[in-house]
């Protein structure tokens, strides 16, 4: 058994003139709050660091990546000194794996208190117009063999009688989920008001997050009339550029028991997690996040209507439907009543994106998927403050994914989690 012990995020925002090491202490220093007078277990008691990053080779460094941005913080005597560091790289879904690597090294019995840490810098400071953030994006697809994918595309749009019309100065992930968007409009599983209603609660929602980077919330006519990305989704159903910071502290279920109570009840269990490759499959087929969310409830011990609460990955609005669907958490034949009759509201039924989602509280790729297990976990806790949920949660799930291959995110992770009560 796994815990989370502890918790810290920086808000998610534009820093072009702060280092990997500025964010990485920023983030570090906020869990060291979190675990309150008992910031020895983070600086004493810590044996492994699990490291998140995509995007530090653009800044000059694309190795030992973890070495040099905690080194800052191991000089101050935040962590421990001669740790082993593992640098993780999955795309946007490095965060969720960054987890579960922690995760798996205190169930293996090779620690007893690990961290889990996500950052990412995405803003040059002599780049205004975002030039060099752009083949950061671009690397998440496969670049030795652009034919391959490009013929497959084209392939499934006329198959499926669908546009793919890709621009060079957009990124091709908003072309290849506009798609599958276009697909599923055809087939009136949703509809653009869906898609729009989803950004307008996400963007609500993050008007209440102090630590979202968009926080002036949205109406649907102001969503559908933003400027088009490319049809059917407009700017403000995409998530934005983001910089940020997230950590988790893990312990295991012998080290937890040691703890002073305050820290015990305020624990976090992982009940389980799964993770799935990308595929190259026809547009019909499961999607990978569908194979990862089998395989988490498969090792769970709740099923998708234990779930009070959830964080997805809505790069667009479209792909949070997209994964309410893939997770069991929507049916196609209702998902539209649902968006409108508000269930996935923070007051509704299934509260989704409470902190506002990529969407509002941003996407900074290696700690996006840590993000929203420390949005989780406060609000497991009932620490969420202004954006706290009123029902009570007490088990909650959160998906993370990123790269592509073919239709599928290259690497898809869900996780469940639950409090000390759940």
């Amino acid at each position: 058994m796994t815990y989370i012990i502890a918790v810290g995020s920086i808000p998610y925002h534009k820093y072009p003139t702060r280092t990997f090491s500025d964010i990485t202490l920023e983030t570090l220093i906020d869990l060291q709050k979190d675990l309150k007078e008992e910031t020895m277990i983070l600086s004493h008691d810590t044996e492994e660091i699990f490291f998140g990053n995509c995007a530090m080779d653009r800044f000059g460094q694309s190795n030992i990546r973890g070495q040099v941005s905690l080194q800052e913080a191991i000089d101050q005597g935040i962590l421990p000194t001669g740790l082993p560091i593992s640098n993780i790289e999955a795309g946007c879904a490095t965060g969720g794996v960054t987890l579960l690597q922690a995760h798996r090294s205190i169930k293996s019995g090779s620690c007893d208190v690990a961290l889990a840490i996500g950052v990412e810098k995405l803003h040059f400071p002599d780049d205004p117009k975002m030039l060099k953030s752009f083949p950061i994006f671009t690397a998440g697809i496969d670049q030795n063999n652009t034919e391959r994918w490009k013929k497959y595309y084209f392939e499934q749009a006329q198959i499926h009688k669908v546009q793919f019309e890709p621009h060079p100065y957009r990124i091709i992930f908003l072309d290849i989920h506009a798609m599958q968007a276009e697909k599923m409009i055809q087939d009136d599983v949703i509809d653009q008001q869906s898609i729009a209603l989803t950004a307008v609660k996400n963007h609500n929602n993050g008007k209440k997050n102090p630590n979202a980077q968009y926080r002036f919330g949205a109406t649907e006519e102001g969503v559908l009339n933003d400027r088009s990305v490319v049809a059917p989704f407009t700017r403000s159903m995409c998530s934005p550029v983001s910089d940020g910071g997230s950590a988790v502290l893990l312990c295991s279920k012998s080290y937890k028991e040691k703890l002073p109570l305050h820290l015990q009840q305020r624990a976090i269990r992982i009940d389980s997690i799964g993770i799935a490759g990308g595929q190259y499959r026809d547009m019909n087929d499961d999607n990978v996040t569908k194979r990862a969310a089998e395989k988490c409830f498969a090792k769970s011990t709740y099923t998708q209507n234990s779930i009070d609460i959830v964080e997805v990955h809505d790069s667009t609005a479209f792909c949070e439907l997209k994964a309410l669907l893939e997770l069991g958490l929507a049916k196609s034949d209702s998902i539209k009543t649902d968006v409108l009759t508000g269930k996935f509201l923070a007051t509704g039924e299934l509260p989704v994106n409470v902190s506002g989602g990529l969407i509002a509280k941003g996407h900074p790729l290696g700690a996006t998927g840590i993000g929203m297990v420390v949005e989780l976990s406060k609000q497991l806790r009932g620490e969420s403050l202004a954006h706290q949920v009123n029902s009570n949660p007490k088990v909650a799930l959160f998906q993370n994914a990123g790269g592509m291959i073919g239709l599928d995110e290259a690497v898809s992770v869900v996780g469940i989690l639950s409090s000390s009560g759940g």
